[in-house]
Order: C-alpha cells, then structure tokens, then sequence
C-alpha cells in the first residue's frame, strides 16, 4: 500500500457548498471573514486603509502629472498626497473597520 492510501486523510469540503459551521460560512466579496477575531478584523482594517492610501496616492500622482502637462498647470504632487489620498485612506479604514468589526460584534452577540 501507498503512503496516501494509508494516510487518514479526508479531503476539504467544497468551497462553495454549505457545509461547515456557520460561524465560518461567512464571506465578503469571496473572502471566508467569520473567523476573524478581534485584533484580526481591526489589523485587516488598517492594512486596508494603507493599501488604499499608497494605491490611491500613486495613481493621484500619475493624474497630476499628466494633467500638469497636458494643461500647462502648475499643481504640486503634495495635493495627491494631502486631498486625494488621505481622505481616501481615512474613508476606507473607517469603512473597513465598521464592516469587520461589526461582523465580529454580530458574530459575539449571536453567539450568546
């Protein structure tokens, strides 16, 4: 016999089926977030409000430069940062932060 025969191995469930706990069923845009605890939801949170923070301000960048050039502008790249970005990396870990943590608080109190 193989070393895979013998294994006790039993393979996952589908991912798309309904099998499972119902605390791990839940999924936002495809992602499993029903076991996320406390400190998860708040540091996903955060890292979200930074990816969108550098992601917006390197596109800001690039809108301003091109704008600059193409209309003889003279806007400087510290309102990418300063108007654009900052207020969307704000919004962002504002609205991530209500959406995970509230999933949690609504996991926890269901719970009991």
């Amino acid at each position: 016999m193989s070393a895979i025969s013998t294994s006790n191995f039993s393979p996952a469930p589908n991912p798309g089926s309904n099998s499972g706990t119902a605390r791990g069923n839940l999924r936002v845009l495809g992602v499993p977030v029903g076991d996320f605890g406390l400190f998860a939801s708040a540091l996903i949170a955060v890292a979200l409000g930074f990816i969108t923070f550098f992601g917006v301000t390197f596109l800001s960048i690039f809108g301003l430069m091109i704008y600059n050039r193409a209309g003889g502008h003279h806007v400087t790249l510290d309102t990418a940062y300063k108007f654009i970005a900052l207020p969307a990396g704000i919004f962002m870990l504002i609205v991530s932060l209500a959406v995970l943590l509230g999933i949690w608080l609504h996991r926890r109190v269901a719970a009991h």
